[in-house]
């Protein structure tokens, strides 16, 4: 079949008033079943007045792609999803448990996906995960990048995490550094609050009167090169002094005196098994 329009009206023209197809082209070789062509407009367009079907529908049953879209542009994509209303502009979905929803491959050097957004309440790219995973995850396999990476060219954070009751940013690594903290020219780790550190802690000399006592062993994993600070938290005559065990490490103590002692700052060579035995 073969239509012809000279004017502005259509080549070929079909109408279906019931279930049926309007136009229906098949072919059972290679070629196309409908092929459109259009010189200085659309090649095929659709329209469809239901809310719940599409313009055009694609569906392949051997296999291959359902819609492909090619282009040979810099300037334009070769898909593209424009929604005038409030919903998104492309949504993709899989059944696949090792695949993706939308699927971004770049092979000449660029990015795979982007998301861009002019809101100010709003992310340029979300993750959002209602089961037990991650919510983004980023993975890199080399050792001149980031698995996540995060810049802000303004004065808000590069990367920032936030937990309502549990840890806001993990930093682990089995071989090497946890969390680093960096600065030219500034600070480079500031805390807000109480910090925790799991060499450290409190030690008490606890006695009666019946049964005094006036010292108080910690073990610290220390080596040789392990520096450590006792503090006393309370006012009064009171020093601090480490006793030595035979077939030890050596680490460097230091005794700090709190404010009104007469004692003075001095540090020594520590020569025991890892303990530090202060003595009120």
């Amino acid at each position: 079949m073969f239509g012809l329009n000279s004017g502005n009206g259509s080549g070929v023209w079909g109408r279906a008033v019931q279930g049926g197809t309007g136009v229906y082209g098949e072919n059972f070789q290679t070629g196309n079943g409908v092929r459109g062509y259009s010189a200085g407009g659309d090649g095929v367009m659709g329209t469809s007045g239901n809310a719940d079907r599409s313009a055009v529908y694609a569906v392949n049953i051997g296999g291959g792609y359902g819609l492909v879209g090619r282009t040979t542009s810099a300037n334009h994509p070769a898909v593209w999803g424009d929604n005038q209303g409030t919903n998104d502009g492309v949504l993709g979905t899989s059944a696949g448990g090792a695949h993706s929803g939308v699927y971004g491959n770049n092979t000449g050097g660029g990015w795979g996906v982007v998301g861009r957004t002019n809101s100010a309440t709003h992310a340029a790219v979300w993750g959002d995960q209602f089961g037990g995973n991650n919510g983004v995850y980023g993975h890199a396999s080399n050792a001149a990048a980031s698995g996540v990476y995060g810049q802000n060219d303004g004065t808000g954070y590069g990367v920032a995490g936030r937990a309502g009751s549990g840890t806001g940013v993990l930093g682990d690594s089995a071989n090497g550094i946890g969390v680093v903290a960096q600065s030219q020219n500034a600070t480079a780790l500031k805390v807000n609050g109480k910090a925790q550190f799991s060499r450290s802690g409190v030690a008490y000399v606890v006695g009666t009167s019946t049964a005094p006592k006036n010292w108080a062993r910690v073990t610290l994993p220390i080596t040789a090169k392990s520096m450590m600070t006792a503090t006393l938290q309370r006012y009064g005559p009171r020093r601090v002094r480490t006793g030595r065990r035979p077939q030890c490490v050596r680490g460097l103590l230091h005794h700090l005196p709190e404010q009104g002692s007469d004692h003075h700052r001095r540090s020594h060579r520590l020569d025991g098994d890892g303990e530090a035995v202060m003595a009120a």
